[in-house]
């Protein structure tokens, strides 16, 4: 078996199926989990590949419960809420629990193998389980996860919906984003972009802001027309004039250097 690090290279396309497969957070956590032990014993291989059926694999519930949470659940709650959640997601060929519900076994589809194989090939997504563990909500894990696929761009942004009401959308928003800002050591600068066909209707355009990225001065502050745009940080969140580089200013840099440091990392 491998040397356990904590980590987890996961294909960035297997991840968004488990983001859109309905599941819950703590199921979500432990099918990373899973992917991670079959990682440890060297089974996402060209062999088991072509033959999933020879990767088929268990694990001690408390085992991985351990790594990604929840870690104070001595039941056997969250496996089966696994199970009930993954049944239709063709994730698994088999999976179920033996030794009164303190095992897991399963066999991944074959087709999750091929995504897993050929990550490098493709986008992927390097994960580090302790801060998976973290994070406790969905809309928290989708949001580390996207962090973490673009953390070492040099301009990294992305894009997201709005989903019901801003007023409501907003405060769980914020929440996750200074919980996943204090994670990767990041600070969001969100745009509240206005749909033009359809008033009361908005998207979001995430950009992130932390040492090592390089970002052109205008590329960083221009928005949409009358787009709202908010800084959030591991510890507060605030609305800011999207023109005003000084507002665009690290937990410890001074702000009216802002964009001189912007230039002077361009070069």
């Amino acid at each position: 078996m491998a040397t356990d690090n904590g980590k987890i290279s996961v294909s960035y396309r297997l991840l968004e199926w488990i983001f859109h497969a309905g599941v819950s957070a703590s199921t979500a956590r432990l099918l990373i989990a899973l992917i991670h032990q079959q990682d440890l014993r060297g089974l996402w291989d060209e062999t088991h590949m072509q033959d999933p059926h020879g990767a088929r694999t268990h694990a001690a519930g408390a085992t991985l419960r351990s790594r990604v949470g929840p870690k104070r659940d001595n039941g056997a709650r969250t496996l089966k809420r696994l199970l009930e959640e993954t049944r239709a997601t063709g994730l698994f060929d088999s999976i179920s629990l033996r030794d009164n519900n303190k095992v897991l076994c399963w066999q991944f589809a074959q087709w999750v193998h091929v995504q897993m194989n050929r990550r490098w090939d493709a986008d992927y997504v390097l994960l580090d389980l302790e801060q998976v563990a973290q994070c406790r909500t969905f809309r928290t894990l989708r949001l580390y996860v996207e962090a973490r696929c673009r953390y070492n761009m040099k301009a990294p942004a992305f894009t997201g919906p709005v989903h019901g009401s801003w007023s409501r959308y907003r405060h769980p928003l914020f929440a996750s984003c200074r919980d996943v800002a204090g994670l990767v050591d990041t600070v969001f600068f969100i745009g509240l972009v206005p749909d033009p066909n359809e008033p009361g209707r908005f998207s979001l355009i995430f950009r992130m802001r932390h040492i090592g990225t390089k970002w052109y001065p205008h590329a960083l502050t221009k928005f949409p027309a009358d787009t709202r745009v908010y800084r959030i940080d591991r510890s507060s969140s605030r609305k800011i004039n999207p023109r005003d580089f000084k507002d665009y200013a690290l937990e410890d840099e001074q702000s009216a250097e802002v964009e001189r440091n912007l230039i002077a990392n361009l070069l």
